[in-house]
């Protein structure tokens, strides 16, 4: 609808609360993502077609579609927020990447305010016997997000990363 190529589910939460989030306050996005396999779209651009469909100002929509990973999102990000004189952005991104990315935005230069999105698992919890005791996919795939983040941390203390 309106062209080619859709935001992956993660990216799409992350949008809507951007979108929100946009709408309260008035703010700039900037969406930071590029091609990162060659048979899906840039992210950045699919974003900004949604927000303008979605009736964002084009004045208000910035993109980095370069970038390929974190790292690249940072830097790239930094550069924009000193060609519009941004200083303290809010760095929305998925929750269980939020500290990781945040040290790695610190480390170049962006002292942005972490707004979390995403939430994998609810704040308070409850044991049911039953269903807790049965195997589910979802748990692996959160564990290997887990270590994933916990690596991807480690790699940047060790200045790896």
């Amino acid at each position: 609808m309106g062209g080619t190529g859709q935001p992956s589910g993660t990216m799409a939460k992350s949008m809507l609360t951007t979108f929100r989030l946009q709408k309260e306050t008035n703010l700039p996005i900037l969406v930071s993502g590029g091609t990162v396999y060659q048979d899906t779209g840039t992210e950045g651009d699919i974003a900004l077609r949604i927000f303008r469909q979605m009736g964002v100002p084009e004045d208000k929509l910035f993109t980095d579609n370069k970038s390929r990973n974190t790292v690249e999102n940072a830097r790239f990000s930094h550069q924009l927020c000193q060609e519009h004189h941004w200083s303290h952005p809010i760095l929305l991104v998925v929750a269980i990447q939020a500290p990781r990315t945040a040290m790695i935005f610190e480390r170049e230069g962006i002292h942005a305010i972490v707004y979390p999105t995403h939430y994998r698992r609810p704040g308070s919890t409850h044991f049911n016997p039953i269903l807790d005791l049965v195997p589910q996919s979802d748990n692996l795939n959160d564990s290997a997000y887990a270590l994933k983040e916990y690596l991807g941390i480690l790699a940047i203390k060790l200045h790896a990363q």
